[in-house]
């Protein structure tokens, strides 16, 4: 093979060093920094958020409720990210056990709404879970 032909794998790494993220809870602690660490590495961030829109430059920022059935196909499928990482989750313990219909609702129902969207628009999932 000439070494004027990229490889498979370089051809790979240089279409996903330019991939659309999708993150949820990007106005936490956790998905803030990533959307930072992300962009610098040359990544275009879909910034997804409850309560917090981003305000970094480049970045698109929506705001939704992804415990709505529905919403994450909608914005999954509008904006067919690459690879999606899902940082939204209720991380208040003591307001967790004082609700934990709201708590199953944000931590387990949203991550699956968030996965099954992510597999619709075949898009790669990273679940984190501080």
């Amino acid at each position: 093979m000439s070494s004027s032909v990229p490889s498979r794998t370089m051809r790979r790494a240089r279409r996903d060093s330019m991939a659309r993220l999708l993150i949820t809870g990007a106005g936490g602690l956790l998905g803030a920094n990533l959307a930072l660490v992300a962009q610098a590495a040359g990544h275009h961030i879909i910034a997804v958020d409850f309560l917090h829109p981003i305000r970094h430059r480049d970045v698109v920022s929506v705001q939704a409720d992804l415990t709505l059935p529905g919403a994450a196909l909608q914005i999954f499928a509008a904006h067919r990210p690459r690879w999606a990482v899902h940082c939204a989750a209720a991380v208040e313990v003591d307001a967790c056990e004082a609700d934990p219909e709201t708590a199953y609702r944000l931590n387990r129902d949203m991550a699956g709404h968030v996965a099954m969207a992510a597999r619709a628009v075949g898009a790669r999932l990273v679940h984190i879970s501080t």
